[in-house]
């Protein structure tokens, strides 16, 4: 509520909306955080390493902090899929057991559903599932390379993934989504969210350390505008959004179908090349058929 509107609009037309939001991304570095730090403090003393489960301390106050970021957000369908997946993962590492990612996404699915079943239908349900779930089929070609390519990769994929979704409801494209996603979320993760997390760390330190509170605050305020200046620099370009039309069902559907194809033959095994392949070419022609074609039926 304290941010203008005119930030928000400039964040959406750039498609970086979701950085003004509670997503999994942000959820997942307080997290990783969080515990890296805890083990750190703790492996200071070896006494503390040779009487304590360090890393089971660790992963649980990982666990801790993403819940506590989900409660600052309210619950929302993004933080709670996060968190949930945050937490089966921290569950797996405690118990020592290997935990698949798509796993932990459809356990977050039926729980949310399970408590809300019309939360299928709200927009932030769509965007996030459908982002994580082929960022997830796509992740061995996103992680192949060095990290720059990485994080382009990632944003192609995230862009592509929410596409039919955002069009649906937004009625809007942002043509510029994928670098400005490239250059922010190296930003988002080494400087602004550390310093929130340094904030609200400090509020429960001792006084000794307050001097330690005005660093992490300029560190915060100057990330932000910064960010607030390059993103409203970058939607004031005429070509940073255009407006499309809905999307029907088929043609969602079969631009969904091409891109489960794409990852397949990008991601996995030659011998899936053919059969991904070939329903990749009926997906396109499906959308073409369906979206240009008048058909009747009965």
């Amino acid at each position: 509520a304290w941010i203008p509107h005119e930030t928000k609009e400039a964040f959406f037309r750039a498609g970086v909306g979701h950085i003004l939001a509670v997503s999994g991304l942000h959820m997942a570095i307080v997290a990783l955080f969080a515990g890296l730090l805890v083990r750190w403090i703790l492996s200071v003393s070896t006494w503390i390493l040779l009487k304590f489960p360090v890393r089971k301390v660790a992963v649980a106050s990982g666990c801790a902090a993403a819940l506590f970021y989900a409660a600052l957000s309210g619950f929302s369908p993004s933080s709670q899929r996060a968190f949930i997946m945050v937490l089966s993962f921290g569950l797996a590492l405690f118990l020592k057991r290997h935990q698949e990612p798509i796993n932990a996404l459809f356990l977050a699915a039926w729980l949310i559903l399970a408590q809300d079943p019309f939360s299928a239908a709200s927009p932030g349900f769509i965007l996030s599932f459908s982002a994580v779930f082929f960022l997830i089929w796509f992740s061995p070609w996103i992680g192949r390379g060095k990290a720059p390519f990485n994080l382009l990769r990632l944003a192609i994929v995230a862009w592509a993934a929410t596409l039919p979704v955002t069009t649906a409801f937004f009625h809007r494209v942002a043509l510029l989504a994928i670098p400005v996603n490239w250059v922010l979320v190296p930003i988002i993760g080494t400087l602004v969210l550390p310093a929130l997390f340094g904030l609200v760390v400090l509020d429960f330190m001792p006084s000794a350390f307050s001097f330690l509170l005005l660093p992490f605050w300029k560190l915060l305020r100057l990330s932000f505008l910064w960010m607030e200046k390059g993103v409203s620099l970058c939607s004031r370009l005429s070509f940073s959004s255009i407006h499309l039309w809905t999307p029907s069902l088929y043609l969602s559907f079969f631009f969904y179908l091409s891109l489960f194809s794409l990852g397949g033959i990008l991601s996995y095994e030659k011998r899936v090349f053919k059969p991904l392949l070939a329903l990749g070419a009926a997906g396109v022609f499906g959308a073409f058929l369906f979206q240009y074609v008048p058909l009747r039926f009965g």
